[in-house]
């Protein structure tokens, strides 16, 4: 597990328990001379040089591993490396650059031909949601972050369908493993080519409130414990009511 910044809110206790077996922060002395940005991080440009010698160093152990590069550049207050100014929209273009080259060395190591690599987002962009986001993805706009996944035996091809966070791990596993756990609440987007998954976003403000994509339907759940409900103008079937708020349950109960 590799993160650019310092320990913040105990992340390092919680990546520990999730299992990794290595752990570099942003105090690694690797980033000695590193310029330091959002929550003392490093540039990304740093966080992916020491990640491209750790990847060559596994694999030349010949064992399989899972590596997991947390990015902070494209954070607010998004301070540009190497200037002096404050930018959403360069330090985005940095971090997609600088995820490019990583990848282009990747392949130069002929990682691509039995690894795999998935890039995507933990949250979408820290800034409110612009007009022309709202024109073509509408209220859901909020949920939306990337999902580009690379590797040997995956055809090119764009997947157009709702697919959440949840499913990362049975999508890896099917990829990597052809067998693999799947509940009915997840999605392999990969096999399953006709649905899309059912989309949670538990907001900011009210914070007891809970939205969801549903096809073409968005809903907002009310948490009230055992009082818990569907509000608002559209609400969905009986049915689908149960099927949701079993799924709010999951999500909740897995995070605890």
């Amino acid at each position: 597990m590799m993160y650019s910044s310092k320990s913040i809110a105990g992340i390092d206790t919680l990546y520990a328990n999730a299992g990794f077996n290595e752990l570099s922060s942003g105090q690694d002395p690797f980033y000695r001379n590193s310029r330091r940005l959002t929550f003392d991080s490093v540039p990304d440009h740093d966080l992916f040089e020491n990640a491209l010698l750790r990847v060559k160093k596994r694999m030349k152990s010949g064992k399989p591993f899972f590596t997991l590069i947390m990015t902070a550049t494209n954070h607010p207050p998004f301070l540009v490396p190497d200037a002096d100014e404050y930018s959403s929209e360069k330090t985005l273009a940095y971090t997609d650059d600088e995820i490019a080259d990583f990848i282009e060395e990747l392949e130069k190591e002929g990682f691509f031909r039995n690894g795999i690599a998935v890039i995507t987002g933990d949250h979408r962009i820290m800034l409110p949601i612009e007009h022309e986001e709202l024109e073509k993805y509408g209220e859901d706009a909020v949920t939306r972050v990337p999902l580009i996944i690379k590797g040997a035996g995956i055809e090119q091809g764009v997947i157009d369908r709702d697919t959440a966070h949840d499913s990362l791990r049975p999508i890896l596993g099917y990829l990597e493993l052809k067998e693999y756990p799947l509940c009915s609440f997840q999605l392999n987007p990969f096999t399953d080519t006709e649905r899309s998954e059912d989309i949670v976003y538990q907001k900011m403000e009210p914070a007891d409130e809970v939205m969801i994509e549903s096809g073409k339907n968005i809903y907002t759940y009310h948490l009230e414990g055992d009082d818990s409900e569907f509000t608002g103008d559209t609400v969905p079937e009986k049915e689908k009511a149960e099927s949701l708020a079993g799924l709010i349950w999951y999500l909740r109960e897995g995070a605890l």
